[in-house]
């Protein structure tokens, strides 16, 4: 019976590392995605600030612009996990969680593109990424 509920466990354990990597390369790639949409355009920003355009309303403008993209990335990659892993979880509860780890991911790319060069954003972005799946 122990024998049998640890080899349970290392199973379980053995999933919950799978689907760690599959969400640790779902933020990555989300994060680079995310580096081009403000990070290129700072200048395009500061001439439309001065022109009197509303911040708000470019950020929510790019942003939205954005969400397909934001919303079929995930739901490819849970298709693709979904068909080769088989997991206990229904479809759509898979997706919520890939889905909410692409809009975080996203928002980091965001900051990361907007604070630092664009010559180290991608190696900033992946640092900032790894920092936050190591502390969580």
């Amino acid at each position: 019976s122990s024998t049998k509920s640890t080899a349970q466990q290392r199973i379980i354990l053995f999933i919950a590392q799978i689907y760690g990597l599959a969400a640790l390369v779902l933020a990555l790639t989300a994060a680079a995605s995310a580096l081009k949409v403000f990070g290129s355009e700072k200048l395009i920003f500061y001439r439309e600030n001065a022109s009197g355009a509303s911040p708000l309303a470019y950020f929510l403008g790019k942003d939205f612009a954005q969400m397909p993209v934001l919303l079929l990335m995930p739901l490819f990659f849970t298709g693709i996990i979904y068909t080769l892993l088989t997991p206990r979880a229904n479809f759509f509860d898979l997706y919520l969680g890939f889905f909410l780890t692409c809009y975080c991911s996203y928002s980091l790319g965001y900051f990361v593109s907007i604070i630092v060069r664009p010559s180290i954003a991608q190696v900033a972005s992946v640092v900032a990424i790894w920092i936050c799946m190591v502390f969580s």
